[in-house]
């Protein structure tokens, strides 16, 4: 029995010598994903309006850019949530009277009003400027 263990003990002993180097440990690499990125649901499914509802129904809104193309803007410039209200004022604001008050241009062979997402952030942008870092009050 004392032999048997002497052997088995000399085994485990010599086996790592004989074992094949290692070398330093690496990270795992990360496969490299051919797809593009995941884009914001909310992105998707103003695309698939674009896409399939709006080409079918034809051209509604009398803005320029066109309703889906001005929240599809909002919503990457300001992320969802703030992008949402943007795109929501814009829908109410394209049934409004005092739209005759806004400068026209032709575009896609009709006559639009002028209405990008600059002109409706500005007040974000001021209050950003005005309090740059409001948490360190």
């Amino acid at each position: 029995m004392t032999k048997t263990f002497i052997i088995i003990l000399m085994l485990l002993i010599a086996a790592p010598a004989c074992a094949e180097n290692w070398g330093p440990w690496e990270a795992p690499k990360q496969k490299r994903s051919t797809s593009t990125p995941q884009a914001n649901p909310l992105e998707v499914a103003i695309k698939l309006f674009q896409k399939h509802i709006s080409s079918v129904d034809g051209p509604r809104c009398p803005m320029y850019p066109t309703c889906s193309g001005y929240g599809l803007q909002a919503v990457k410039r300001h992320g969802p949530l703030l992008g949402t209200f943007l795109l929501v004022d814009r829908l109410f604001r394209e049934q409004d009277s005092e739209l005759i008050s806004q400068r026209k241009i032709v575009k896609y062979g009709y006559i639009r009003f002028f209405d990008p997402v600059d002109d409706n952030d500005f007040w974000l942008q001021r209050m950003s400027k005005e309090n740059p870092h409001p948490e360190n009050r």
